[in-house]
């Protein structure tokens, strides 16, 4: 049984836009967070609005990106390793994009050629994350757990269920947020080494 399609249309339709706006405020705020951040190295901070100018200004080619990385990542057993090599090569067209102020498709071009022989850098970077990020998650999967601990039951109808699941989603997407700026900070700094590299 699917519980999606038995609960309520309203329900679904409101699960979809969430997810939908969802989606589009990550986009707009690793894009500001990249924008300050090379502000802030150049000693020249931005105040909120501008940061935020370069996302909405070029919204098009930010969403074709979006689009693109969101269905490369959808692929799950079939070709996992080729899409996994994808995603890292082309994982700096948002910067190229957003600071480099190319056109989206160009930008992927941009970012596979930058990371030609520094792929191994560019993981680095990412792996360094990954205890930030699993020390959020771990803090915010404990607090949720607490949280919804006394409303969870056997007897919970699909409704019930999926606004149980509405909610750990909604947390879990606040979580991003945090741990998003600090990734998008992190290979922002990457993205403006390898560009002075590649400029010398």
């Amino acid at each position: 049984m699917n519980p999606i399609g038995e609960a309520p249309p309203t329900l679904v339709l409101w699960l979809v836009l969430t997810n939908a706006v969802y989606s589009l405020f990550t986009l707009v705020g690793a894009a500001a967070t990249m924008v300050s951040v090379r502000a802030a190295l150049a000693e020249k901070p931005l105040s909120l609005s501008k940061a935020l100018d370069p996302a909405f200004t070029r919204m098009g080619g930010l969403l074709v990106l979006g689009v693109l990385f969101n269905v490369m990542l959808g692929v799950t057993l079939v070709g996992i390793i080729v899409v996994l090599y994808l995603v890292i090569r082309f994982g700096l067209a948002f910067h190229v994009y957003i600071l480099g102020d190319a056109h989206a498709m160009a930008a992927l071009g941009r970012s596979w050629q930058l990371l030609r022989g520094r792929m191994l850098r560019f993981v680095g970077v990412l792996i360094s994350a990954t205890p930030v990020i699993a020390g959020v998650v771990l803090a915010g999967s404990l607090a949720m757990g607490i949280a919804l601990a006394p409303f969870v039951s056997d007897d919970l109808g699909r409704t019930a269920t999926i606004s149980l699941n509405a909610v750990a989603f909604l947390v879990f997407g606040l979580l991003a947020v945090p741990i998003g700026a600090y990734v998008s900070g992190l290979t922002t700094i990457f993205y403006l080494d390898i560009t002075e590299e590649a400029h010398a």
